[in-house]
């Protein structure tokens, strides 16, 4: 039997599982492949769409593991919505109706985002904060040993948590022993940025220069989408170098990748993942009021 969406009594003993469709039992469980019981009320609802990358990765020597976001985090300045990009190797901030240079009312504009201020898109953030600039200090997340305090923030209905500097280094630096493939720098459908492989990487593809910090972008090149898949389907995770954020000003799109993490460095700044054509820096700190990228992570 196949239900569409609504509520609907079983005929028989058995259900078959659509693409696109998911079953809910009235104990709010999901129920999957698996056996109805004749004559029950079921619901059926809309499938909701993984925003999540499949790969999973460890952060810590205590073997915690999470997924990444399925993109970047963005922000519409007219709705107050928040979102993540729909592919890897978007950004959202330098051109038509986004926010970029030389504009003076984008806060009441429909216009996007993706470069926040340190802790902005923590739960409970003031919509109207979102504008940070290199002199405003105004702003400072609760913080518990140099910490978030709440280190929390639903998007699209689901928990995530921002990396800890000391997280960002492990992926980096330490995750699986030196004879692991941690990253690559690459380009992916024009844009440049850093591949990162999930734990037991095993793709047939070959990469090169990988953990190579001073590697350039133009090393590995995918031009197109249909290229890229096969890695991203193996759960590879792609953060494009967006730039930066100095109040209106945006720099360095496509040279420059810059992801904060949740740790602070004193009273004023916090510290960040760096990277360019030519270095990888899991743990730079500057004043937490520029605009960086955000890439979000939740536990398996």
């Amino acid at each position: 039997m196949f239900f569409n969406i609504g509520r609907y009594r079983c005929e028989n003993n058995s259900v078959e599982v659509k693409d696109g469709y998911y079953y809910i039992v009235p104990s709010d469980k999901a129920l999957g492949s698996k056996n109805t019981e004749a004559g029950k009320i079921y619901t059926v609802k809309e499938k909701k769409a993984q925003n999540w990358q499949s790969g999973k990765f460890t952060v810590d020597e205590d073997g915690t593991q999470v997924y990444f976001s399925k993109g970047n985090l963005q922000y519409n300045t007219g709705t107050k919505e928040w979102c993540f990009a729909p592919q890897q190797y978007e950004i959202r901030h330098a051109t038509g109706d986004n926010v970029g240079d030389n504009y003076a009312s984008w806060e009441t504009d429909n216009k996007w985002t993706d470069l926040f201020g340190w802790g902005m898109w923590l739960d409970g953030t003031a919509a109207a904060s979102i504008i940070q600039t290199k002199t405003d200090g105004t702003y400072n997340p609760a913080t518990t040993n140099n910490e978030f305090s709440n280190n929390t923030t639903t998007v699209e209905g689901t928990a995530w948590f921002t990396l800890s500097s000391a997280q960002w280094q492990y992926l980096f630096n330490t995750r699986g022993g030196t004879d692991v493939i941690r990253y690559a720098k690459a380009t992916v459908c024009g844009k440049t940025g850093v591949i990162l492989l999930p734990d037991g990487w095993s793709a047939s593809t070959t990469l090169n220069n990988t953990n190579t910090a001073d590697a350039a972008y133009n090393v590995n090149v995918f031009e197109k989408e249909s290229d890229w898949k096969p890695l991203e389907d193996a759960g590879a995770v792609f953060l494009p170098a967006a730039g930066c954020r100095l109040g209106a000003k945006v720099l360095n799109v496509g040279s420059d990748g810059r992801y904060w993490s949740s740790s602070a460095d004193g009273s004023s700044d916090a510290f960040y993942l760096y990277f360019t054509s030519g270095c990888v820096y899991p743990a730079y700190y500057i004043n937490r009021g520029i605009g960086f990228s955000v890439r979000l992570v939740r536990g398996l």
